[in-house]
């Protein structure tokens, strides 16, 4: 089998093999760590088979090898599904629109000023 998909696999797979363990890649997979580093340098082929369950460990079951195409596949065997759409609010009649949306009339509050201190003392704790 050869293609675009198995390149790709072999770069996961050398990417995962330098930054994880190739030893316990190959365990997972049920090869020989050997075989699995020649895989990755291009020198060895492996069994559709075990192709498969490296592409199961690499990308975690959402991604497979087609094997007539040679090509990576998803998974996903569901179609898409659009969200609802939400219709917009109207604002009142009465209200005027600005660039971001209507605008609610403030109600002015007074400012509270601060109690006086007594000259020479701190208000640490209030």
């Amino acid at each position: 089998m050869s293609g675009e998909g198995l390149e790709v696999l072999r770069q996961a797979v050398q990417v995962r093999a330098r930054r994880a363990n190739a030893a316990t890649l190959a365990r997972n997979v049920g090869i020989n760590s050997d075989l699995l580093l020649g895989f990755v340098e291009g020198k060895l082929s492996l069994p559709f088979e075990k192709l498969q369950a490296l592409a199961d460990e690499v990308w975690g079951g959402r991604l497979t090898l087609d094997p007539e195409t040679g090509l990576i596949r998803g998974t996903q065997k569901s179609e898409p599904q659009t969200l609802p759409r939400i219709e917009p609010v109207a604002a009142p009649a009465n209200v005027p629109l600005g660039p971001s949306g209507p605008f609610l009339p403030v109600e002015p509050t007074k400012a509270k000023l601060p109690e006086p201190v007594r000259p020479g003392w701190l208000r640490l704790f209030t």
